[in-house]
């Protein structure tokens, strides 16, 4: 069997560094559609200027070194476009560079290339390559196509807008809901099968009468270690600061919180670990007792040194990896309810849930000096890892989704109608 993966994400180079949660999800699939496939290639679109950071001799052995399996990997240019949308033009995905960047008339005849070696099936990672997807249906026979919707862009950008910081950059954020609302009904609709990371997406698609949506957690892999509680009074907030939700939560970590904490506890550490920390606006203040790490490549050292795990993130939607990967490592965490959403962490028993600033800072207090608590709180988040978040039983989880949903497509069914028309598929 074959299979084409698109992909508006650059390659990670071997995922050792510049990896983010959404790479870490991709990774899960890519995995498990090599598992039951002969060949399988990733269609990368990838911005002009990014092509000067990769090695072209090395990348494709990395590439294959970081999924840890047999991958072909190709790579586009983005349409380079505008980097800015028009509020004007709210149903018109035309001038939004998240969205025009891979569906312009270069990169649709680049995937329509790689469709000519015929896969089985097409998997599209993310809206905009599902976008690309459709248009092409409009004017050719399509395999079957699997949509991963790990973030619904639209709710995500809500949040944003109430978060804005005036009037009118609310609502120049929220002009670009209506057409992208518009976007994530077709492709679902268009989609032999749609998957999403939680239960909480699933069913706020459900209440927009959108269905045909399955849920495939986010994963990690849980090291196997000793359950031991770091005596250091660290705190950790790790993340990409390429991602607005991050620099937010970190900045607010930083200004309104940590101060609180430093006053119950003047030798504490935190640690804002992750890509391009120079994002946050107190990066260049030189906060007190604050460590900014950049990338970081050992991650098992990280949390060797980390006691706690704070993530006070205010916006965004999705699951948070950091939390997942938090609990594998038997770290006790602190979150806010949109930080802890869609998770299966039980409040008070697996992680403390906090909404205020003043919340948040007693608790990191409370843990930095409470063993027995930090104890109880990462052994049960740890134990809820493993049974639900493992990357073994995910990975088992997406090829029997991917299996049984060929198996149950007539082929006779034309996917160029469905995707024209928006009609659910046939299952």
């Amino acid at each position: 069997m074959r299979s084409l993966v698109v992909t508006p994400f650059p390659p990670a180079r071997g995922l050792r560094e510049k990896a983010s949660g959404v790479q870490y999800r991709l990774r899960t699939f890519v995995q498990s559609i090599a598992e039951i496939c002969d060949d399988t290639e990733i269609l990368h679109f990838v911005d002009a200027e990014l092509l000067h950071a990769f090695d072209q001799n090395s990348l494709f052995t990395a590439e294959a070194d970081g999924w840890e399996r047999s991958v072909n990997t190709t790579i586009a240019l983005k349409n380079p476009g505008r980097r800015w949308h028009i509020p004007i033009a709210p149903f018109s995905l035309k001038y939004d560079s998240r969205f025009s960047s891979v569906i312009g008339n270069a990169q649709i005849s680049k995937i329509e290339t790689r469709l000519l070696k015929q896969p089985d099936f097409v998997f599209a990672h993310r809206l905009s390559a599902m976008i690309a997807l459709c248009q092409i249906g409009r004017r050719r026979d399509l395999p079957p196509v699997f949509f991963d919707l790990d973030d619904v862009e639209h709710r995500r950008i809500y949040r944003w807008a109430l978060n804005a910081p005036s009037l009118s950059r609310a609502a120049y954020r929220l002009s670009g809901i209506p057409k992208i609302m518009i976007a994530e009904r077709k492709a679902i609709h268009s989609a032999d099968k749609t998957f999403v990371c939680s239960e909480v997406d699933q069913t706020y698609l459900a209440r927009l009468q959108i269905r045909n949506v399955t849920v495939i957690p986010n994963a990690v892999v849980v090291p196997k270690g000793k359950h031991l509680v770091c005596p250091q009074p660290t705190v950790l907030y790790l993340g990409t600061y390429l991602y607005p939700p991050n620099v937010e939560a970190a900045e607010r970590l930083i200004t309104r919180i940590w101060p609180t904490v430093l006053e119950q506890n003047d030798s504490s550490h935190l640690i804002i670990a992750g890509d391009r920390p120079d994002l946050i606006p107190s990066y260049r203040l030189r906060p007190l007792n604050v460590e900014f790490t950049g990338l970081v490549s050992d991650l098992d050292a990280l949390y060797d040194r980390s006691r706690i795990i704070c993530c006070p993130i205010m916006t965004g939607s999705g699951t948070r990896l950091k939390l997942i990967e938090a609990a594998a490592y038997t770290k006790p965490m602190i979150a806010t309810p949109t930080g802890a959403e869609g998770l299966f962490f039980e409040n008070d028993r697996e992680i403390l849930i906090r909404q205020s600033d003043a919340q948040i800072a007693a608790a990191c207090s409370r843990l930095l000096f409470d063993d027995t608590k930090c104890f109880v709180l990462g052994g049960n988040a740890y134990r809820k890892a493993v049974s639900l978040y493992n990357v073994d039983i995910i990975k088992q989880k997406i090829k029997s989704e991917l299996l049984e949903t060929l198996r149950n497509i007539p082929q006779s069914d034309a996917s160029s109608d469905r995707l024209d028309h928006g009609e659910a598929p046939r299952t």
